[in-house]
């Protein structure tokens, strides 16, 4: 569940663009998923933003990333959404190319995600990149990479 939090010293910047601290009279939303376990520990699982949906089905993207460790070792990698024309949603894989790396091929990938979730973790497409696409701050261009899956070289 998404985890939601009350405090007097949350910092109202952080539900409104200027502020001070300030209690709010309703729950901040964290966008974090965790759970409570029998001792009262709060555990956290992961973003909210890191689910979506394929044929209905819930898909964690870090949950597959996770399983997918053992076997793209060396090699940067994501699984994102993609539109697809019957589904809706896809799982795609984008795989930085390390020419000095062996890579694994693609068939053992989809085994490993076979044997650890279900069939709707399976990525329909898989693709090669050269070089992941970062924004100016560094961080991974996940919106361009998701649009424009179609023009990257397809893992074989």
């Amino acid at each position: 569940k998404q985890i939601k939090t009350e405090s007097r010293f949350l910092y109202k910047g952080y539900f409104v663009a200027s502020g001070k601290f300030e209690k709010r009279k309703i729950p901040f939303n964290t966008g974090d998923i965790g759970f409570f376990d029998r001792d009262g520990f709060l555990w956290l699982k992961g973003r909210l933003v890191d689910n979506f949906k394929v044929s209905g089905l819930k898909v964690n993207r870090k949950e597959i990333e996770l399983t997918l460790k053992n076997i793209l070792i060396d090699f940067n990698f994501i699984i994102l959404p993609v539109k697809h024309d019957i589904l809706g949603s896809c799982c795609a894989l984008f795989v930085e190319d390390k020419v000095e790396k062996k890579k694994p091929p693609l068939i053992e990938i989809i085994a490993v995600i076979k044997g650890n979730h279900s069939s709707s973790c399976i990525p329909v497409y898989s693709y090669l990149l050269k070089k992941m696409p970062l924004l100016s701050n560094g961080k991974l261009n996940k919106q361009f990479m998701m649009i424009n899956h179609f023009n990257y070289e397809k893992y074989r």
